[in-house]
């Protein structure tokens, strides 16, 4: 069947029917192909996102008020690919449905990624893992995120300083020193070397790290050339409903200023 400009195609379908919900089953597999994710970013109210979404699950089962899928997910946009494994359900048509998977990231574009967020605009392409996702009524209580530049990317890669103000703002305790704040005043981008961030979150903590270790803190950003641009956090644990309201703020334009 046609769906968002692309193929839903199911391989098999079996409803077994019980004698209460507790005990009727149901399997299916399918082959999506070619569905559109702008058309899909639209309909669900997301950010303009670009792109397809591709995949196969050869084996869905309901049951017991579960559903459990083999195989997975791949959704190309932003010029990279990005992969839902590990797919589960409970209580999917019921009060407060869960979902657990786990998420790989790879050669993701940066500067369209930035812009269809409202970010302030990075260039340079985006690689990590999310692993042990856990949403409870579709939002998330736990995970292990680990985000960071494309070691491999041979490509330019610059960030503007409305980004680093954003990336300040929702960190909230992110050193810039007063030098490097005099140099937001003059550039408007810089060139770094690597960026990465991590986030470990459990019982609305947010435990943070970067990628190496910096006088007491972690870095998150690393520059490069001259001006030499460097992003310390120091802040490990942060209130993740805290950390939410700050993104949120961000993206709809509500930047820091930084004196």
């Amino acid at each position: 069947m046609d769906l968002l400009g692309g193929r839903l195609a199911f391989e098999h379908f079996v409803i077994r029917a019980g004698l209460d919900e507790q005990s009727a089953r149901i399997g299916l597999g399918l082959e999506l192909s070619g569905l559109d994710l702008a058309d899909l970013s639209q309909r669900l109210g997301w950010p303009p996102f670009t792109g397809t979404v591709e995949g196969r699950i050869p084996s869905a089962v309901y049951a017991n008020n579960q559903l459990t899928l083999d195989g997975g997910l791949t959704m190309q946009l932003f010029g990279g690919r990005l992969d839902i494994g590990a797919l589960a359900m409970e209580r999917p048509f019921g009060v407060a449905p869960t979902l657990s998977a786990d998420v790989a990231l790879r050669g993701i574009e940066l500067l369209p990624l930035t812009a269809a967020f409202g970010f302030g605009e990075i260039s340079g392409e985006l690689a990590g893992r999310i692993t042990g996702l856990r949403l409870v009524d579709w939002s998330p209580v736990a995970f292990d995120a680990h985000l960071y530049s494309n070691p491999g990317y041979r490509g330019r890669q610059r960030i503007s300083q409305r980004a680093v103000r954003d990336i300040s703002s929702v960190g909230g305790n992110f050193l810039v020193t007063e030098l490097q704040n005099q140099a937001l005043r003059l550039f408007s981008s810089f060139a770094y070397r690597r960026m990465g961030i991590s986030c470990r979150l459990a019982d609305q903590v947010c435990l943070m790290d970067g990628i190496g270790s910096h006088e007491g803190g972690y870095t998150i950003i690393e520059g490069s050339g001259l001006p030499r641009l460097t992003v310390v956090g120091f802040g490990r644990a942060v209130d993740w409903p805290v950390l939410v309201e700050r993104l949120r703020a961000v993206t709809e334009g509500q930047m820091p200023v930084i004196e």
